[in-house]
């Protein structure tokens, strides 16, 4: 009996979820991309009852909940007398009949909304809208060996991929606002000789009826004014307004007296080297690891944030995507990495890297999701991983911005991340001026003499001697240094002294605006 590994992956996930305008559009995208892969996993089970499925391990299916939780890779040993040739063919089989399905069930719906549209552009938008790449590798004698050797064909094959989409034959018209890459579907197609205001009136004509009903129902709104939708688009708003559940909008996330929120982006430290590290120890050890990331996603995750679950975008695997609360944002980070390494026995080692950006809800969705993304890629970069960077998008004055390493204990992050939120929290307004005047020239670098400048800057201040912290704790000015110390360690892990000192100070700023709520409510709305 012949025995293939196959690897299935769904390219382009985040940048098709992150085309966003407003929370809706990137839970629904988000969703769509989970019940894809949800139905693929069920579809290859339904075909081959003999494979194994490696990963995602024991995942459990949820149809009728509000998310999703579902990686974007599938991982399966496939056992009988078949050539790798006829399973390729197969598994193709069945991805395009999951891709007609979708886009058939899209372009019906589209077509009630418009039944005097041609379906030709809404047709060719949805179909390259998956993207699925695939290997099936012979089995070799080492598990190990194989997976390096399909992992390095799916590599291959994406590098020399030529997408039949969109992009290789040139839409004219009106692009989508929300995406702003496809054409906006209009019951006239646009051809490249018309005028500007010959496109407006032919989308105006068009959307003129949705937007109207957008003016006199706002329980939901489809289109907005001015919001000439492509295919892609427009199905994410279908599926949200079929859907039971209602993702909160910026203004109920941000409420009216806090106008600001946090947006998270978290994923496992090197995971995928961890995965095929753990074949050295045999499949049993890689079913094990794969179990674990899922029971953290399905179970865990939904566990952290269960006073906001209906804040969590996504948990597919090891990332992780959420809306939070200003004030938090830094107890809830920790609580999710720590959470991620002691979920089970086999993740205790392992770490994660988070991007957090803190803006108003005026602030454009696209801009903080690519910020955030960012702000991951950023924490990723720093020594020795395990950190979450930071960024404050405030109304007025440059972003402030610094990386903050998490270590290897809940317990203290949490006791020095709150006890300086708090000591800031009574400081006067004054103090951080006063010592970023007195730190920021950059002539002392050295620890102990930042320090010094800290404790001289803290005793002429006008807090009181003792600080009350909560109305309980008392901390000493000589205690409250010693906390605020305790951040210069996490801060720009691998930075020059000089940046390290900067990061320091605009975490200092960051800490002060998480801790006073005042400072939201001063005409910030």
């Amino acid at each position: 009996m012949k025995q293939y590994l196959a690897i299935i992956t769904l390219s382009g996930v985040q940048s098709f979820i992150e085309q966003s305008r407003k929370t809706g559009d990137l839970w629904a995208g988000s969703q769509w991309m989970a019940k894809t892969m949800d139905q693929l996993h069920d579809e290859i089970i339904k075909k081959y009852s003999f494979c194994s499925v490696i990963f995602p391990q024991g995942v459990s299916s949820s149809k009728d909940a509000f998310r999703v939780a579902f990686p974007n890779r599938i991982v399966l040993l496939l056992k009988g007398e078949q050539t790798g040739e006829e399973y390729e063919r197969e598994i193709q089989w069945i991805i395009d009949k999951l891709q007609k399905q979708a886009v058939e069930s899209s372009v019906r719906q589209i077509k009630q909304q418009f039944p005097l549209m041609p379906t030709d552009l809404a047709d060719k938008q949805l179909r390259s809208l998956f993207k699925f790449h695939f290997v099936v590798t012979s089995h070799g004698s080492s598990l190990k060996e194989t997976m390096d050797e399909a992992e390095q064909q799916l590599r291959t094959k994406k590098k020399q991929f030529v997408y039949q989409d969109w992009m290789s034959q040139p839409e004219h018209g009106l692009v989508c606002p929300v995406c702003q890459e496809r054409t906006a579907l209009t019951n006239t197609p646009f051809t490249p000789r018309l005028s500007m205001g010959k496109m407006k009136q032919i989308a105006w004509e068009t959307w003129t009826q949705l937007w109207e009903k957008a003016q006199e129902d706002r329980k939901f709104v489809l289109a907005k004014e001015n919001e000439a939708l492509c295919a892609v688009c427009l199905s994410k708003r279908l599926r949200l307004k079929e859907s039971k559940y209602k993702f909160p909008s910026l203004d109920v996330i941000a409420e009216k007296k806090d106008p600001y929120y946090g947006l998270l982006m978290m994923d496992g430290d090197q995971m995928g080297d961890r995965m095929k590290q753990s074949l050295d120890d045999g499949l049993g050890t890689y079913q094990n690891l794969s179990q674990a990331i899922t029971e953290f996603a399905q179970g865990v995750v939904p566990d952290v944030f269960s006073d906001d679950e209906k804040l969590l975008i996504y948990a597919g695997g090891d990332d992780v995507m959420s809306f939070l609360p200003r004030k938090n944002v830094l107890q809830l980070a920790g609580k999710l990495r720590f959470a991620f390494s002691q979920s089970r026995p086999s993740l205790n080692t392992q770490t994660a890297s988070m991007g957090i950006v803190i803006a108003h809800r005026r602030q454009p969705l696209r801009h903080v999701l690519a910020e955030t993304r960012k702000m991951e890629a950023l924490a990723k970069a720093q020594e020795g991983k395990n950190s979450l960077a930071l960024t404050v998008f405030l109304r007025s004055g440059t972003p402030l911005q610094a990386s903050l390493h998490f270590g290897y204990h809940e317990e203290q992050y949490k006791d020095e991340v709150e006890k300086s939120l708090a000591v800031i929290k009574v400081l006067p307004n004054s103090f951080l001026f006063e010592l970023e005047k007195a730190l920021l020239p950059g002539l002392l670098s050295e620890k102990e003499m930042i320090r010094a400048e800290l404790k001289r800057v803290l005793n002429r201040s006008e807090a009181p001697n003792r600080l009350v912290i909560e109305g309980q704790l008392e901390l000493s000015k000589d205690e409250a240094n010693d906390v605020l110390m305790s951040l210069y360690d996490r801060v720009g892990r691998g930075a020059s002294e000089e940046d390290r000192l900067q990061q320091w100070i605009a975490m200092l700023h960051m800490f002060n605006f998480i801790a006073k709520d005042e400072i939201a409510d001063k005409g910030e709305s």
